[in-house]
C-alpha cells in the first residue's frame, strides 16, 4: 500500500468524521509511520505512545478501541503482558472508505473481526 494515497484516503474520510479527535489522528499517524505503510504488525505500544504523544494508557487503549470500531484499522488485542498487540492498517481507497476485498480477506485469517 502506497503511504501517499493511504493519506490522502484517511483525511478524506477523517474530514467529515466529527468523532475523531487530535489523540486519534496523533495515533493513527504513529500506527501508520510503524507500519510502514500498511499491513499487519505487532505494536510496540510505549513507541507509538511516545510518537502520538500520549501518555495515558486508558487514552491509547480507548483510541485504538475507537479506531478499530469507526472503521479506520483492525485491532487484535492482546491481554498476556509479554505478547504485542497485533494492528492492521485498513486500507482505505481515494473516496475514504475501507474497499479493499483482499485486505479484509487477510485481516479475517489473521483473527480480527468484521465491525
Amino acid at each position: 500500500m502506497e503511504v501517499s494515497a493511504q493519506l490522502t484516503g484517511f483525511y478524506r474520510k477523517a474530514g467529515g468524521d466529527r468523532r475523531l479527535r487530535r489523540p486519534h489522528l496523533n495515533l493513527y499517524m504513529a500506527l501508520l509511520v510503524q507500519s510502514r505503510g500498511g499491513g499487519a504488525f505487532r505494536v510496540n505500544r510505549k513507541e507509538v505512545m511516545a510518537w502520538a504523544r500520549i501518555r495515558s494508557r486508558t487514552t491509547y487503549h480507548r483510541c485504538l478501541r475507537e479506531l478499530d470500531r469507526w472503521g479506520y484499522l483492525y485491532y487484535l488485542p492482546s491481554y498476556d503482558p509479554s505478547s504485542k498487540s497485533l494492528v492492521c492498517i485498513r486500507p482505505l481507497a481515494k473516496e475514504g472508505v475501507a474497499t479493499d476485498i483482499a485486505g479484509d480477506a487477510t485481516a479475517m485469517m489473521l483473527g480480527f473481526s468484521w465491525n
